[in-house]
């Protein structure tokens, strides 16, 4: 019953879900962690991505480390679990993804080049790279190119390939994507820092649907942050006056 934080302060804070008050921390000199994510398993272990480029499992009970690796050489953007807890994925600045074997004190398996060097991605603070994986955990998507392109990858048995490229407009910016269920049918839920809301078949391969916020719009405010919840099938969203607007974006017409 924990949640953990990171901070600029260097800090990683392990916090009790019911009191709210702080339980543990984590100092980690002159290294700074950028994301992080629980174990879907083990509720006591998280992995947790560096501006150095190595990936931490921390024990939030007792704050050991139980594992690190330097694969990446740049810094860890994002950070995802197979969905049955088996493999972890690290993504980094430049588009590199890491695969981990959980299940074998996360050796590392292999990397994945998800965009030519010609088309490296670009990020920062505001803005890193976003790493999802789907429900069966056979496809993983990332953001290249200043968060404009999103890159569907198929990874099975150590072996991946490209299934498609969706490109965004280049005066917008992918806050976030999402893999959803709608009728039985995956497709693919992406956030724009406009407040517009898009629909993509990765199947059939174009845009099925999209939906603009109007409150963000008509205040001409820009998308910070966003998740879905599959199981409610609802969107939250936060713009950058503070507000936070809840969207069914399964239903006909998106709601505020």
């Amino acid at each position: 019953n924990t949640f953990a934080t990171i901070s600029s302060d260097d800090t990683l804070r392990v916090w009790d879900t019911n009191s709210l008050q702080q339980k543990n921390e984590f100092i980690i000199p002159n290294d700074q962690s950028t994301c992080l994510i629980y174990h879907p398993n083990h509720v006591n272990e998280i992995a947790v991505g560096f501006t150095s480029g190595i990936m931490r499992i921390l024990n939030v009970n007792d704050t050991t480390l139980l594992i690190d690796y330097k694969q990446h050489d740049h810094p860890i953007t994002n950070i995802v679990y197979h969905p049955n807890g088996t493999l972890l994925y690290t993504s980094d600045s430049i588009g590199k993804i890491c695969v981990y074997d959980v299940m074998n004190q996360y050796k590392p398996l292999r990397m994945l080049i998800t965009f030519p060097h010609t088309d490296l991605t670009t990020t920062n603070h505001h803005h890193p790279n976003i790493l999802a994986i789907n429900t069966n955990g056979t496809l993983l998507a990332i953001s290249g190119q200043h968060n404009t392109i999103i890159s569907i990858i198929n990874y099975e048995n150590l072996n991946y390939y490209e299934v498609i490229r969706f490109h965004i407009a280049p005066s917008l910016q992918i806050i976030n994507f999402f893999f959803i269920i709608n009728d039985d049918e995956e497709e693919l839920l992406v956030v724009l820092n406009n407040g517009l809301i898009q629909r993509y078949s990765y199947n059939k391969g174009y845009l099925l649907d999209q939906c603009m916020i109007n409150k963000v719009y008509k205040n001409q405010k820009n998308i910070c942050s966003a998740n879905y919840y599959n199981e409610l099938q609802l969107l939250a969203i936060a713009d950058t006056s503070g507000l936070i607007h809840l969207c069914a974006p399964l239903l006909p017409q998106y709601n505020d």
